[in-house]
């Protein structure tokens, strides 16, 4: 379909009184046997009009305009050249290479509500074609099965990545069989560490820092809780709720650090409740790439979990154990029923772990617990249905002890709240490090970020609790 015939068409069929434009689209759209999109594209080319129309997302309302499509969506404006958009189906199609969602994004820097928004305008698919619809669109049938037949020969032609591709949806295959398997022991079996490991950079083990202090009056023992880290969000602008992103949780995390050390304990307890990751998938909820930092999932969100919490671990003097549970944003999959168990955390921990061969690392995606000092901690995130006010008998019996005093400990919430307080129990609700996005700061929800210190006084908690900027 020759573009120089548009103007004359435009000339012939002129909008109608009272006719909205994607009613004219329409109706030039049936004349001419193409498509709305198509003749929208032209209506603003030929017509001098580069206003870029806004739509509700999940409309098809797209222009090219200077070889470049355009639209404006609530998060931003999308400007991306014809052919990058042309070989996001390519690479995504499973007519073409064939690649995971992550795959792409990571390869094209995209931000998570950039790939959002260009799945839907576009209708992006696994079935979808290997071009966009303005390239189809614009090219004549007859050059058609040259313009499919060059790619597919460019695809065979590139057999290392064809190989690759394959490879690495053979390893998600196990990774997900053994989710839903859920069977711990296959999936973090030895080959399975080693091909998640060679996606972190090269893991030396870490000395932590001892300390033997002379001066005051040095404390025994202290535990330090923490939650919500949300390693990967990025909020700003909001009516109410403070700016975070990863910087800001590294500031929070040194503050912490400064005033546990201030403590001059000799023996240092970490408690991390949960949610160390924002999103492994980008998708945990419907409006989860609005929090996030460009690029902060899969592999890049687990390597700066590790940087920013080895850069923790290793300014706390005399830390020698920390005890973690999964969060529900810690789970490698959206859907809670395929897999529910914090994996990510999991492996976070692992590799923790294997840094620090002096440091006695914990996890558990539920509950977990150890004593101090006449104290019986009991460690859980909080979504869970063992955790609500209403089972805490029952966590009590299964992972209490009856001669000491329980201190139940659960973020989740992003608020300080005690729940329950009883002559040998007490649930608390910690702050979080991460204090709300635009989902919360919507409904009014707000709080400042912070940490507990626990210290036992003859078998009793003394908390305190400190607020971060």
């Amino acid at each position: 379909m020759s573009n120089a015939l548009w103007p004359q068409r435009f000339e012939d069929n002129p909008i109608n009184e009272g006719e909205t434009r994607l009613a004219y689209f329409k109706r030039l759209a049936d004349i001419y046997n193409t498509t709305e999109g198509t003749v929208k594209t032209k209506y603003y080319r030929y017509c001098g009009e580069d206003a870029i129309h806004i739509e509700a997302e999940g409309g098809n309302n797209w222009i090219v305009v200077g070889d470049n499509y355009k639209w404006k969506c609530n998060n931003g404006v999308i400007d991306i050249p014809v052919t990058q958009i042309d070989q996001l189906f390519y690479e995504y199609s499973s007519k073409g290479l064939d690649l995971s969602g992550m795959d792409v994004r990571n390869r094209h820097n995209l931000k998570p509500w950039e790939w959002a928004t260009i799945k839907n305008r576009l209708s992006l698919y696994k079935a979808s074609n290997i071009f966009s619809p303005y390239t189809w669109d614009n090219t004549p049938p007859s050059e058609r099965e040259g313009m499919v037949s060059a790619k597919m020969a460019e695809k065979f032609e590139n057999t290392s990545q064809i190989v690759h591709s394959q490879y690495e949806k053979e390893i998600r295959k196990r990774y997900k069989d053994a989710i839903k398997e859920s069977e711990k022991a296959k999936f973090f079996s030895r080959e399975l560490q080693a091909e998640l490991l060679n996606i972190l950079p090269v893991l030396n083990d870490r000395k932590l820092s001892l300390y033997n202090h002379k001066d005051g009056l040095p404390k025994e023992h202290i535990v330090v809780a923490i939650a919500d880290l949300h390693i990967g969000a990025e909020v700003d602008g909001l009516r109410i709720t403070q700016r975070y992103d990863n910087e800001i949780l590294r500031e929070r995390l040194n503050k912490v650090a400064d005033i546990v050390n201030s403590y001059q304990a000799k023996h240092v307890t970490l408690n991390i409740l949960g949610d160390i990751i924002e999103s492994f998938t980008g998708d945990m909820h419907a409006n989860s790439w609005k929090s996030m930092a460009k690029g902060m999932y899969g592999a890049k969100v687990v390597r700066e979990a590790v940087e920013i919490l080895t850069d923790f671990f290793s300014r706390i003097n005399n830390l020698y154990s920390v005890y973690c549970v999964g969060g529900n944003h810690d789970r490698p999959t959206a859907n809670k029923n395929v897999e529910a168990n914090g994996e990510i955390a999991e492996l976070i921990m692992y590799i923790l772990e294997k840094m620090y061969p002096t440091l006695s690392v914990n996890y558990n995606h539920t509950v977990v617990t150890h004593q101090s000092e006449g104290i019986n901690y009991i460690n859980v995130h909080g979504d869970k249905g063992h955790s609500l006010n209403k089972k805490i008998p029952e966590l009590l019996f299964h992972h209490g002890e009856k001669s000491l005093f329980n201190l139940i400990l659960a973020g989740h919430l992003h608020s300080r709240i005690t729940a329950l307080d009883g002559v040998n129990h007490r649930k608390i609700h910690c702050p979080s490090m991460f204090t709300g996005n635009q989902f919360s700061d919507d409904l009014g929800y707000s709080s400042s970020a912070g940490f507990l210190i626990i210290e036992s006084i003859n078998g009793l908690p003394k908390v305190v609790d400190y607020t971060l900027k």
